[in-house]
C-alpha cells in the first residue's frame, strides 16, 4: 500500500509516541506554570515542539469509520485543481471534478467516475465481517479494508497527488487467504447533462458517450473526446497490469490473486492547462516515477502546507476540529492556477459549481491569506482580477465615459471571463467585499508591487464606480443610492445598509491609497467628497436595513436580516468610523431577529461571527461561531449550506467563512494594546497559537488565558 517502508513505518509509530508523550509532558509544565509564571518565563514552544502539537492535533481531528454505514457522506479528496468524493466502499469515484473541465462559460461539470465492481459483491452490512475507512488529515489519502463474508478481502487507497496536481493514483490489494478477486475496471467516458434548473441542479449522464476509450500501449489507455466541446480535455490512465477489453464501452476486465494488487494512475488534463492536453495527460502517468515516489512526493507536499499554517490549541474541541477540518477542505478544494472554485466544488454540482465573489470564491481567498498562504490567495486574487470582464460588469449600471476613469463592478456569479451572468448581480455590497479582499492581502503582506499594480487599480475602479452610482438627495442632504439589493436576497430597496456601508468604506480606502501612491488626484478629491456626505440610514438607537426601514420585516431562517454583519466585516476598518455602541446594538437586534441563528445559513452565521469579533464581542461571536455546527449534515462528516438543505454539503463558503472566525478572533486587540485579545470568548480560558498572520508579512505566536496575552512573540518567520 502507499506507505513508508516497514522499518520507517516502525520508526515513525515510536517517534510519534515520543511526540505525543512530550506533548503531555509541555501541557503538564503549562498548566503548572500557568498560575506563577510571569509573560517572560512562562513556556513557549519551539519549532520541533510547535511540528509536534501540529502532528498531535492532526491525527486526533482525522476521519476514521469502523463500522459501514451507507447513508455516511463519501469523503473528499482533492488538491485543488481536482477532486472529488471517494466511494465508501473504496473502489473509486463516482464522478470526477476538475476545477478547469466547463461544461460552457458558467458551469462546471464532471467526468463520469473511475472505479471498480466486483463480480458477486452486494456491499452492505450483511455482506461485511469487517470494514474501516479513515482519512488522514496529514496527507489526505482515503484508506479503506473490507473483509466480506465470503472470504474475499481487499485493502484500498485513493489520492489527488499534492505534487503532481493532474494525478489521481487509485491502489487495491486482495488480501484474501485463496479467493481470488474478479470484476470490472469502469472507465470515465460518460457526459453529465443538468436535467433541472435552479435551485436544484440535478444532473445524469447523457446517452451519448464523451470520450472514445483507445488503448496506446500495454497496461495504457486514453479517452479522446469525438466532438468539440466547451472545454476540450483528454485523460489517460496507467495500470500496473494489462487489462483485457470487457463487454461495454469504457469497461475493462480485472482479476486480482490472493495478495496481488492493482495500482492505477489517471491524469486529465484540459486545453486551458496544454494545448496538446492529449500528450500532456500521458506523460502525467508515465512510469518514470515508481509509486512509491509518487507517495513521497504526495506527502511531502502535503507536510510543506501544513508547516506552513497556524497551529491552533483551543479549549472546545469541537472549534478545533472544525479548525483543522477545514483547513484541510481548503486545501483539497480551492487554489486553483487558472479558475475561482465553486460552491461546494469537487462535492456537489451547488449551482452549477459556479464561482460567487462573496460565495466559496470570496471566503476561500480570504481563507488563504488570513492562514499566511499568500502565494494560493494571491493567485486567487490574480483569479479574480480581470479588468475587461470589471469594466463590462459597470456598464451594466453607468453609462461608458471617456472624461472619467474606468468603473470596476465585481460579478455575484462569475464567468470565466469574469463577467456577470446577470443572476442576482445587483447585490452591489459585493463590490466592497471584493475591494477588501485585495486590501486585506496588502496589509498582511506589505507587498509594494501589489499595492500599485493590482490593489491600486481595483480600489480606483471601485471608487469610481460608487461615486458615479451615488446620487444627491436634497431632502437628506446627501448622497443616496438606487434601488439595489441586499444581501439578504429577497431585499430590494433605496440606500440598503450593506450598499451603503461598502460604498463608504471602499471610497475611504480608495482615498487612502491615492495619497498613498500619489496617483490621481482629481478623482480622489470626488470620492472624497462623496464619502464625507453618504446618507446612512439610522435612528437614535440602531442602524437600519435600508432607507424609512421601520425595523418591522419579519426575518426568514434562509435570507435573514443579513446587512448589519457589514458594520465590521470584511472592512474592518468599519468598527473604527461608525458608532461602536450603536453598532453592537444593532447587529445583537438583527441575531435576535433572526431568531438568534435558528435555522440560518451556516456562512451567515460565521458572518456575523465576525461582524461581533470586530467590536471585540468574544462571547456573542462564538454563540453566532456555534450556530455553524447546525450546518453538519446527518452524518457529521461536512458542513452544508445550512441546516435546512444539507443536500448541498461540503459547502466551501460555509466551510472558508468559519475558517476565519478563529484567525481573525486572534488578530483582534483592543486598539494597540498587545496585553489583551479582547475578542476571546470569556468561556474558552487558555488558547495557544502559533505562526497567525498579523500584518506586513509577521507572524505571531502567543499564550492567551481568559483574555490576557501572556506571551506574544512576532517574527517575519514563521
Amino acid at each position: 500500500m502507499y506507505s513508508l517502508p516497514r522499518f520507517e513505518r516502525m520508526t515513525e509509530t515510536v517517534v510519534r509516541w515520543v511526540m505525543r508523550l512530550l506533548v503531555f509532558l509541555g501541557s503538564l509544565a503549562t498548566a503548572l506554570f500557568a498560575t506563577s509564571s510571569t509573560a517572560e518565563s512562562s513556556p513557549v514552544r519551539g519549532e520541533e515542539g510547535i511540528s509536534e502539537l501540529r502532528s498531535a492535533l492532526l491525527d486526533r481531528h482525522s476521519f476514521s469509520r469502523g463500522s459501514f454505514n451507507p447513508d455516511d457522506l463519501e469523503l473528499l479528496a482533492g488538491n485543488g485543481e481536482m477532486g472529488g468524493l471517494v466511494r465508501r466502499d473504496g473502489l473509486g469515484l463516482d464522478r470526477i471534478w476538475a476545477a478547469d473541465l466547463w461544461e460552457n462559460e458558467s458551469n462546471r461539470i464532471p467526468l463520469s467516475g473511475l472505479g471498480i465492481s466486483w463480480h458477486a459483491v452486494e456491499f452492505n452490512e450483511a455482506s461485511l465481517v469487517r470494514y474501516s475507512q479513515t482519512q488522514s488529515l496529514r496527507d489526505g489519502v482515503v484508506r479503506t479494508e473490507v473483509k466480506l463474508r465470503d472470504g474475499r478481502n481487499y485493502e484500498t487507497e485513493v489520492l489527488f497527488s499534492a505534487a503532481e496536481s493532474r494525478l489521481l493514483l487509485v491502489r487495491v490489494r486482495n488480501t484474501g487467504n485463496g479467493r481470488k478477486l474478479s470484476g470490472h475496471l469502469h472507465l470515465p467516458v460518460g457526459d453529465y447533462v443538468y436535467l433541472t434548473d435552479w435551485p436544484d441542479y440535478q444532473m445524469g449522464l447523457d446517452d451519448r458517450p464523451r470520450y472514445r476509450v483507445r488503448q496506446i500501449e500495454d497496461g495504457s489507455w486514453m479517452g479522446v473526446e469525438d466532438e468539440e466541446h466547451f472545454t476540450p480535455s483528454s485523460w489517460t490512465l496507467r495500470s500496473n497490469l494489462n487489462l483485457a477489453k470487457g463487454s461495454a464501452p469504457g469497461e475493462l476486465k480485472l482479476t486480482l490473486a490472493p495478495g496481488e494488487e492493482v495500482v492505477l494512475r489517471f491524469s486529465l488534463v484540459t486545453a486551458w492547462q496544454a494545448e496538446t492536453h492529449q500528450e500532456a495527460s500521458r506523460q502525467a502517468v508515465l512510469p518514470s516515477t515508481s509509486d512509491a515516489n509518487i507517495w513521497r512526493q504526495h506527502w511531502e507536499a502535503w507536510q510543506a502546507q501544513w508547516e506552513n499554517t497556524p497551529v491552533l490549541k483551543l479549549p472546545d474541541t469541537r472549534h478545533e476540529e472544525l479548525f483543522y477540518r477545514s483547513v484541510f477542505w481548503l486545501y483539497c478544494t480551492a487554489g486553483s492556477e487558472r479558475f475561482l472554485p465553486g460552491e461546494a466544488q469537487f462535492g456537489m454540482p451547488a449551482w452549477n459549481m459556479r464561482p460567487f465573489t462573496y460565495g466559496a470564491a470570496g471566503w476561500a481567498t480570504l481563507a488563504f491569506m488570513n492562514l499566511g498562504d499568500f502565494d494560493r490567495a494571491k493567485r486567487m486574487l490574480m483569479n479574480h482580477f480581470k479588468p475587461e470582464g470589471l469594466i463590462a460588469n459597470a456598464k451594466l449600471y453607468l453609462e461608458p465615459s471617456e472624461s472619467l476613469p474606468a468603473a470596476f463592478s465585481f460579478a455575484h456569479e462569475v464567468r470565466t471571463d469574469g463577467t456577470t451572468n446577470g443572476v442576482n448581480d445587483n447585490q452591489r455590497h459585493l463590490n466592497g467585499f471584493a475591494l477588501a479582499m485585495y486590501h486585506r492581502y496588502y496589509q498582511l503582506t506589505g507587498d509594494a508591487e501589489f499595492l500599485e499594480n493590482y490593489l491600486y487599480p481595483v480600489a480606483a475602479g471601485v471608487a469610481e464606480y460608487w461615486s458615479r452610482l451615488a446620487a444627491w438627495d436634497e431632502q437628506l442632504d446627501g448622497y443616496k443610492f438606487p434601488e439595489l439589493r441586499s444581501v439578504s436576497e429577497n431585499l430590494v430597496e433605496e440606500s440598503v445598509l450593506d450598499v451603503v456601508l461598502a460604498a463608504r468604506w471602499s471610497l475611504d480606502i480608495a482615498v487612502h491609497y491615492a495619497n498613498l501612491t500619489g496617483r490621481d488626484p482629481d478623482a480622489k478629491e470626488r470620492w472624497n467628497e462623496v464619502v464625507r456626505q453618504i446618507h446612512i440610514p439610522q435612528n437614535t438607537r440602531h442602524y437600519l436595513e435600508f432607507l424609512g426601514d421601520t425595523e418591522s420585516r419579519e426575518f426568514s431562517a434562509y435570507q435573514g436580516v443579513r446587512a448589519p454583519f457589514y458594520l465590521g466585516f470584511p472592512g474592518v476598518e468599519m468598527a473604527t468610523t461608525v458608532d461602536s455602541a450603536k453598532a453592537v446594538r444593532t447587529i445583537d437586534h438583527a441575531w435576535n431577529r433572526n431568531a438568534r441563528g435558528e435555522g440560518m445559513l451556516g456562512f451567515i452565521a460565521a458572518w456575523y461571527a465576525l461582524a461581533a469579533l470586530s467590536f471585540g464581542e468574544g462571547d456573542l461571536a462564538l454563540e453566532m461561531a456555534d450556530r455553524v455546527f447546525d450546518s453538519y449534515e446527518p452524518s457529521q462528516t461536512a458542513l452544508s449550506e445550512g441546516p435546512n438543505n444539507t443536500d448541498r454539503f461540503y459547502f466551501l463558503t460555509t466551510t472558508a467563512a468559519y475558517l476565519n472566525f478563529p484567525l481573525h478572533m486572534l488578530n483582534h486587540r483592543s486598539g494597540n494594546d498587545r496585553r489583551v485579545i479582547s475578542a476571546v470568548p470569556s468561556t474558552w480560558g487558555d488558547v495557544e497559537f502559533h505562526n497567525v498572520p498579523v500584518g506586513s508579512g509577521e507572524f505571531a505566536s502567543g499564550l492567551v488565558r481568559e483574555g490576557s496575552i501572556i506571551r506574544w512573540d512576532r517574527s517575519k518567520e514563521r
